[in-house]
């Protein structure tokens, strides 16, 4: 049992002085890379890291999401309108021709909570009443978890990922599967998709229908490790990506399928997908495009095409623009100064499927797949990955 004793609150978001000399309220300002510039319209940016530690869970333990590691049991949502929970995100800012978004979060996290073990409070009287304040203050304001925490880690990996399962055995129904890559620390849990033609690894998925929509503006740390629900919205991870797309002698594809508010699928499929690691700030590589989606990752121009670019969240900056600019806007980043989101972005791209959902119903979705005309107003993605041994040529 751990327990959160209450912090008093954050201390209100530093003001910034805007590109055209206004001054603004907003989030702090994220570093941005030494080299960035006109240099930098020709390849992806690579940004210096900051450190964001994962944040505190909230909320009561039946709808807890897990933070810093995606959840492998489906939680307990209770059924609402859509968009009920959102928070209002206030207007945007463009002081003097310059884009603030004053809207959290910000990558600056509270203390963590405190782990009392049993008998401490016996043996340690000071522990003890520190505990004793800590519980004695009204509930609303004092956190106390009980979490079970799961040792993936010494569960037995079941294959090396979805698409080595169903080889093994084709009859093996969709769930979640423990896996272990070649050449990966540790065993973690998969969604395998294995229908209709088996073994796809779900690495990302999200359901405006699903209720309580997942929030996806989070920090590097986050994205890297993974969030979410794995039978409902999620993020697999980027390290546990990276793990499955790097394995030797397998070559991996990608598959999205996107559903609009008019309920029209559309897919677009990728035939030699691979991130990279972290060193590389988990760079994309997509290969041959197919499907009825376009091909939004790679849009209309060199500026828009995001393969090759490594992926971006609100605190580490890793795309093509310096500055980014979106018609008479210019800002420093797409993800911390637009999205909110963490993606793989150029200058912004036409293609962001973690970007925010709309703030009430009938809003424009902040999801993004555009290639040419088609501009979808989207209300569910997965992503899925599956490995096969590359073809002799």
């Amino acid at each position: 049992m751990g327990v959160r004793c209450p912090v008093p609150p954050p201390p209100p978001p530093p003001r910034f002085r805007s590109r055209g000399g206004g001054v603004g309220r907003g989030r702090p300002q994220h570093t941005a890379d030494p080299g960035a510039g006109a240099a930098a319209k020709g390849k992806c940016a690579l940004g210096a890291p900051l450190p964001c530690p994962p944040a505190a869970p909230s909320g009561p333990p039946s709808m807890r999401e897990e933070r810093g590691g995606v959840s492998p049991a489906p939680a307990q949502k209770e059924p609402g309108p859509r968009g009920s929970d959102l928070p209002r995100r206030p207007a945007v800012s463009a002081q003097g021709g310059g884009a603030g978004r004053p809207w959290p979060p910000t990558c600056i996290r509270g203390p963590p909570p405190v782990s009392v073990p049993p008998g401490a409070m016996a043996a340690s009287p000071v522990l003890g009443l520190a505990a004793f304040l800590c519980l004695s203050v009204p509930r609303a304001s004092c956190l106390v978890r009980f979490r079970r925490p799961v040792q993936v880690a010494l569960l037995e990996p079941q294959g090396r990922d979805c698409s080595h399962i169903w080889a093994g055995s084709p009859g093996a129904p969709s769930g979640v599967y423990t896996v272990q890559p070649a050449g990966a620390a540790t065993p973690f849990q998969v969604l395998c998709d294995m229908h209709p033609d088996g073994g796809w690894t779900v690495i990302q998925s999200r359901d405006w229908g699903r209720g309580r929509p997942l929030d996806f503006e989070r920090c590097w740390q986050e994205y890297k490790q993974g969030f979410g629900d794995l039978r409902g919205d999620h993020w697999l991870g980027l390290q546990h990506i990276s793990d499955l797309t790097s394995q030797p002698g397998l070559r991996a594809e990608l598959r999205v399928d996107l559903l609009d508010v008019d309920n029209r699928t559309l897919h677009a499929h990728y035939n030699h997908f691979h991130v990279d690691g972290e060193a590389q700030f988990y760079r994309l590589t997509l290969g041959l495009y197919s499907g009825n989606a376009g091909d939004a990752f790679r849009g209309s121009g060199h500026t828009d095409n995001q393969e090759g670019c490594g992926f971006s969240t609100l605190d580490r900056d890793h795309d093509r623009c310096s500055p980014c600019t979106d018609g008479a806007q210019t800002f420093s980043s797409c993800s911390h100064d637009r999205s909110g989101s963490g993606w793989w972005y150029s200058d912004c791209g036409h293609a962001d499927l973690n970007g925010p959902w709309p703030e009430r119903e009938g809003a424009m979705s902040g999801m993004r797949w555009a290639a040419g005309d088609q501009q979808p107003t989207l209300s569910s993605s997965v992503l899925r990955l599956r490995t096969t041994a590359p073809r002799e040529a």
